[in-house]
Formats: structure tokens, sequence, C-alpha cells
């Protein structure tokens, strides 16, 4: 599906710049082993729902309103308020795959995934590998902020997160579709996809055969001291 057409979000009123499409980005498997179904033409999205911080959930939210003590909250602004909770109660039923902008690996990010792997790929090359239709991907770089829940705009929203989770320096990429399950396995085109893979600090270099990688693909072991 090279050339799909996608949305993508940068408010510049918030301070969140549009990102060049080839701008090189990279994700990361906790396990090398999930890396297999991607080269074999498969890549999943998870559900927010599933995701371990709550805030991210969209559970951390109140119905109620702080206001001063002596002054009246206007009931409109109430019920205005209510329904954008609910919006952002509703995004855990979202499918989301999150990506760093970053050219080289990371020593944050591979905590935790020592035994895992990283691929590189470029916005448009992540959104033209996705057998979707057009407009079925929604994309953009997260916004990293302490005052949440503000915004009445659920874009925002969904595209926010704790200052600090700002080293993360996270592309998020969202699949417009609905669906039962926590994950939902999207064909790909693994050529496409991937520019690049570096595999974690504890994983043995594989032999191309052994995770059906083809002689053509670009594999390293990450130089990081960790």
């Amino acid at each position: 599906m090279k050339g799909t057409w996608y949305k993508y979000y940068a408010p510049t009123n918030l301070g969140v710049e549009r990102l060049p499409p080839k701008t090189v980005i990279c994700h990361y498997f906790k396990d090398v082993s999930f890396l297999r179904p991607v080269l074999l033409g498969t890549f999943r999205f998870d559900k927010k729902g599933g995701w371990p911080d709550p805030h991210e959930r969209g559970e951390h939210t109140s119905p109620f309103l702080i206001y001063p003590a002596k002054e009246d909250v206007p009931l409109e602004r109430l019920k205005e308020h209510q329904e954008r909770m609910k919006d952002i109660r509703s995004s855990k039923e979202l499918y989301a795959s999150c990506w760093m902008i970053k050219e080289t690996d990371s020593a944050l990010m591979w905590s935790g995934r020592e035994h895992g792997a990283c691929i590189f790929s470029t916005i448009d090359d992540v959104v033209g590998a996705l057998n979707v239709e057009d407009y079925e991907i929604v994309c953009g770089q997260i916004r990293y902020t302490n005052s949440r829940y503000e915004s009445h705009n659920f874009a925002d929203f969904i595209f926010e997160k704790a200052e600090e989770y700002s080293e993360e320096r996270e592309f998020r990429f969202y699949l417009d579709q609905d669906g039962d399950k926590d994950y939902k396995e999207i064909a790909i085109d693994p050529s496409v996809l991937i520019h690049k893979i570096i595999l974690g600090p504890k994983v043995n270099f594989p032999t191309p055969s052994q995770y059906k990688l083809g002689e053509t693909i670009n594999i390293s072991k990450t130089k990081l001291k960790l």
C-alpha cells in the first residue's frame, strides 16, 4: 500500500511541529521473537486500554471540575467537561503503535528490552507498508505536558503524555478501525517497513536464515554499553 494517504496531527498552536515524512523513527520489541511476525508480513497494533499507564488508558479522569470555592460552576461548562471525560475514557478502545524519533538506538529504550530488537523506518514508510485504506491511519508527534485534560480537542489528549516521559521522543500511529480484540494484526510489506534492525545486548546474533531475514536486510547488534 505504498503511497497510502494518512492524517497527520500537528497542533502548531500548542508548539507541535509537523515532521518531514522522511523523518527516521524506530520501534522496539521487548523480545526478539516478536520480530518474526513482522518479517513474515504482519504488524501488531495494541489497544490503549491494555497499556500500563492509567493516564494513557484514560482512567485518571473525573466528572467533576475544580473551581474556586466561592464561585458557581457554570452548568454548560460542567456538561462540556463531563462529555470530554467520556471521550477520554473511550480512547482505551483505540489501536495504537508507538515509535521513537531517533536515528540511532537508545540506552533508555533498551531498559527492560535487553532480549529484544529495534527496527528503523520513516514516517511515510510505516504508513506505506501497512495494508490499510486511505486515511485509516492518524499519526503525530507526542506533546509532553503536565497540564493534561485541559483541551477541548479529543486529538490533543490522545497525542499527549506527562513530561516525565519526554526522553522517549514518541511518535504515535493510531489505526482508525474498530475491533473486539486487545490487538489487531495488519498485513504489511516488510521490505518497505524495515530499513534496518538492531538487536538487543543480550540477543545472540542470528544467521539470516534463523529469523528469515533475507540477505538484503541490514542487521547488527547494539554497540551501546549497557
